[in-house]
């Protein structure tokens, strides 16, 4: 505004006054026309972004996006980095995360337009937010369930990071995933959350150094040595390979694991106590004791030592040895 004042007291000394304040409105207008707004349900201004900072209705800077990080105020001191967010497409159908200020624990994940809750990948059962094209070809983000208009974004065209701020930003001021996990605990369904460093590990317990895995959230892999071929990616439903498209994929619908593109025995599912293979020869079986996985009835060399929480069917992939196949 002190830019806009000045400008029109220069104006009033150097021109007319009639065109000195026609040519102050049409500035007016066109800035007003080029800021980028985030506005509530009843057209409330909430925020305005210009030139990376992010300003709240009192014109308080509140956060500042430079690249892929987001920083405290009108800060970009390495001291107050608040975000660190790991993808430039938030559209992508790749699963990324956004990371917190300690730069390794995960404040959520991110991909297909949203944010969901972190351990669970692209599981639409986990979305905490996303955007959508609104009708007047602005930019709305849909919350809670079912999703529902909270906030329209319109102006030049978003970034990632920038969508990201905001989003970070309103999650902050309302507690968006608290929301969510507080929904999903009262329908009965698990929210899990990963260990510090977020990750999640399995070993076997006569380990000779190979048999040792690790899950993030995101991505199943060997802790050590790990290739290729044997990094795979869920999203809550689909287990793919993360660097190679060759159709082997695993689906989970909550109780079985079976291979998508192919016709195979190769199904196994879990009863909630006994994880075993569908057509089984009978000593195909595992139980999940605390932070043991065995055999139910012959264990030998064939126990593991989970640390964290690690989903039902990544822990499968390993115990039967789908990781690298």
């Amino acid at each position: 505004m002190n830019d806009i004042y000045t400008i029109y007291r220069l104006g009033i000394m150097l021109l007319p006054n009639k065109l000195a304040l026609t040519l102050v409105a049409l500035l007016c207008m066109a800035t007003t026309l080029l800021a980028q707004t985030v506005t509530d349900a009843t057209g409330h201004v909430l925020y305005t972004l210009q030139e990376g900072v992010l300003y709240d209705a009192q014109s308080k800077p509140m956060l500042t996006v430079k690249g892929n990080m987001v920083f405290k105020g009108a800060s970009e001191s390495k001291n107050d980095i608040v975000l660190l967010i790991g993808t430039d497409n938030l559209f992508s159908e790749k699963s990324a995360n956004a990371i917190n200020s300690d730069l390794q624990s995960t404040r959520f994940a991110m991909g297909k337009g949203g944010f969901y809750l972190t351990g669970y990948g692209l599981s639409e059962d986990h979305l905490i937010a996303k955007y959508s094209l609104g009708t007047n070809g602005d930019i709305v983000l849909l919350a809670g369930h079912p999703p529902a208009p909270f906030v329209t974004l319109t102006g030049d065209e978003w970034s990632t990071a920038e969508l990201t701020a905001i989003f970070y930003l309103l999650d902050e001021q309302h507690q968006l995933q608290e929301l969510l996990a507080t929904s999903l605990v009262g329908g009965n369904v698990p929210v899990k959350k990963l260990t510090t460093g977020n990750e999640a590990t399995l070993r076997r317990m006569w380990n000779t150094g190979q048999d040792d895995f690790s899950w993030d959230g995101r991505v199943l892999k060997r802790r050590w040595n790990s290739s290729d071929l044997e990094e795979w990616e869920f999203d809550g439903r689909i287990l793919r390979r993360v660097w190679m498209e060759d159709r082997t994929e695993y689906e989970w619908d909550g109780k079985i694991l079976k291979c998508r593109f192919c016709n195979t025995v190769e199904e196994f599912e879990w009863d909630g106590r006994v994880l075993r293979r569908r057509w089984n020869t009978g000593n195909d079986e595992f139980v999940i004791q605390g932070n043991v996985v065995k055999r139910m009835w012959d264990a030998g060399n064939d126990e593991w030592e989970l640390t964290g929480d690690m989903p039902v069917p990544i822990i499968a992939m390993i115990v039967f040895g789908l990781i690298a196949k």
